[in-house]
């Protein structure tokens, strides 16, 4: 494992789902651990006395340019 920033390190990282039309969103980054291009929701690190909401809605603008709304996961039967 190459040498990393997080390593011994504890993150809390928030990461969303946003389904559309039967389809996941996804972002493609260089993992901060293993430095490989991986596919993941979009997400990040929580900063220090941030909320998680506004963590994600953070993120999302950051890493999409998309505005979103967060809500709980709803259950499609």
């Amino acid at each position: 494992m190459p040498n990393s920033t997080y390593k011994g390190r504890i993150r809390i990282r928030v990461n969303g789902l946003l389904v559309k039309d039967n389809a996941l969103l996804m972002v493609r980054m260089r993992s901060p651990v293993t430095n490989q291009q991986v596919w993941m929701p979009p997400g990040g690190g929580l900063q220090f006395k941030e909320s998680m909401e506004a963590c994600l809605k953070r993120e999302f603008l950051e890493e999409t340019g998309l505005q979103v709304e967060v809500r709980r996961p709803s259950s499609h039967q």
